[in-house]
């Protein structure tokens, strides 16, 4: 019965994916602290030696493509505002291309 619930479940909005993606980033910046603080002391210990930025480890992740167009989608979420309710609507349901807005 849990096959079932997959096959209905509604993907992500963009503007559900960005605030998602602001806590991914969050998360993904305290483990390059830790990494950054691991060698800057000559220990490996066990972290990772991930290479790349934070906001390029998310659109990873996530699969929005690169770090510039996760920036892109985050900027544009965040001026919602900036953008008629239409176009917003437009590029959150993919209507509308985010270079576009």
């Amino acid at each position: 019965m849990l096959f079932w619930l997959n096959e209905v479940r509604k993907d992500f909005s963009k503007a559900e994916r960005i605030d998602y993606a602001r806590r991914l980033e969050r998360i993904e910046s305290l483990k390059a602290e830790k990494r950054k603080a691991a060698t800057q002391f000559g220990g490996h210990g066990n972290i990772s030696t991930t290479t790349g930025t934070t906001r390029d480890t998310v659109a990873s992740k996530l699969g929005i493509g690169s770090g510039k167009q996760y920036e892109k989608e985050k900027f544009i979420s965040e001026n919602r505002s900036t953008l008629t309710p239409e176009d917003f609507a437009d590029w959150d349901e993919g209507k509308l291309s985010t270079n576009k807005v």
